[in-house]
């Protein structure tokens, strides 16, 4: 990798942190996989991102429009059931997908 993709990079990671300024390597791997777009869920990030259940879940609910009772999240994903009406499957929303673009721009040089 050369300087200049490590700038880029660098500022992919901004456009992440300029949605939360503590946002954990996790937290961003998380928003990441839910952006790939074949609906993600709880499991798939314990997988990917390599954490536990809870943290998985404690990652989602963050971009979530809500992140606990009374407690309201960044709303960058979609939340809908799948054909086991146990899962909840994550998807990007407008919201989520303006985050995506600002990404792209920032590794394309923009």
């Amino acid at each position: 990798m050369n300087v200049g993709q490590i700038q880029q990079l660098q500022k992919a990671m901004k456009v992440l942190r300029d949605v939360y300024p503590d946002m954990s390597l996790n937290m961003a791997l998380t928003f990441l996989e839910v952006a790939k777009g074949a609906g993600t869920q709880t499991s798939d990030i314990e997988k990917m991102v390599g954490c536990t259940q809870s943290a998985a879940s404690r990652n989602l609910r963050f971009f979530d429009k809500f992140q606990s009772a009374g407690k309201s999240g960044q709303d960058l994903f979609d939340m809908s059931t799948s054909y086991d009406l146990r899962s909840k499957v994550r998807t990007l929303n407008a919201k989520g997908e303006e985050v995506l673009a600002k990404i792209e721009s920032a590794l394309s040089g923009g």
